[in-house]
């Protein structure tokens, strides 16, 4: 479907009032004119997003800092430089196996 089957022509009146401007617009003095802007600007700014936590690793990594431990802001921290064996530092399995025999 095309615009103009969607929507009736323009009236006579404002085909007439488009070919004024444009010969006006055709003249020395608006020539040097720049056009106006297609839009207008926002009126408040967009709101930055922060940066994930690997963006933030990779910027650290590049400025030739090593990162070993990372603490959120809810207050959780991930560390990076050592792997533990999850099943060793679990209390609550002792308790399972225990309680199974």
């Amino acid at each position: 479907m095309r615009v103009d089957d969607e929507f009736s022509p323009a009236p006579a009146w404002f085909s007439g009032i488009m070919a004024e401007c444009r010969e006006a617009m055709a003249t020395a003095e608006w020539r040097g004119v720049p056009p106006p802007p297609m839009r207008w600007p926002r009126e408040t700014p967009r709101r930055q997003r922060k940066p994930s936590i690997p963006a933030l690793v990779k910027r650290a990594e590049k400025a030739g800092k090593k990162v070993t431990s990372v603490t959120t802001p809810d207050g959780v921290t991930i560390h990076f430089d050592k792997a533990e064996d999850t099943e060793a530092s679990n209390p609550w399995l002792d308790d399972l196996r225990v309680t199974k025999q």
